[in-house]
């Protein structure tokens, strides 16, 4: 019987001793910290490169009554490192310039674009890219680039290149 009593009284000391006041504010001090950190795998890339490529007159196939236009370019300038851009643009040259195109890295991994937005700006044709998912590292990545776009006639007139000077970001999709 000593023994019970003994057990119930250490009992209520331990109850009532102790506030669960300190540990209940602790609790929610660190969900505000997990709620306000930062997910490394959600990272913001600001990115800005000079490009410079081939531009390529293709049979007319999916631009109607449009040229069909293919471009090609490659830079070294970006937080990615080296990646080539592929661009197929139908346009008239003058009011219509409509872009759709990837970049892709040496591994393979691709993020897609569009163009809805452009304007003349001097020598340059200013073209809003607009980043809506691809494969590999870019899988769900979103993100927008202006680019300010110059052609330049080749001195044998049967060929073009080209040289976009770029600046935007590129959000990766957390996993």
């Amino acid at each position: 019987m000593k023994n019970s009593i003994l057990l119930l009284a250490t009992g209520l000391i331990l109850l009532t001793g102790c506030s669960t006041e300190p540990i209940s504010s602790q609790l929610q001090e660190d969900a505000m910290l997990i709620d306000n950190e930062t997910d490394d795998r959600d990272p913001v890339f600001e990115i800005s490169f000079q490009e410079s490529g081939q531009v390529r007159m293709l049979p007319n196939g999916e631009c109607d009554d449009l040229e069909n236009v293919k471009l090609e370019g490659f830079t070294n300038q970006t937080v990615f490192g080296k990646f080539t851009t592929n661009t197929r643009m139908c346009t008239d040259f003058q009011d219509i310039y409509n872009l759709k195109g990837a970049h892709t890295l040496p591994n393979g991994d691709r993020i897609n674009f569009t163009v809805d937005s452009w304007m003349v700006e001097g020598v340059y044709i200013k073209f809003v890219y607009t980043y809506d998912g691809g494969s590999g590292a870019f899988d769900g990545a979103t993100g927008e680039l202006v680019i300010l776009h110059r052609m330049f006639e080749l001195e044998d007139s049967r060929g073009m290149t080209y040289i976009n000077i770029a600046n935007g970001h590129i959000r990766l999709a957390s996993n």
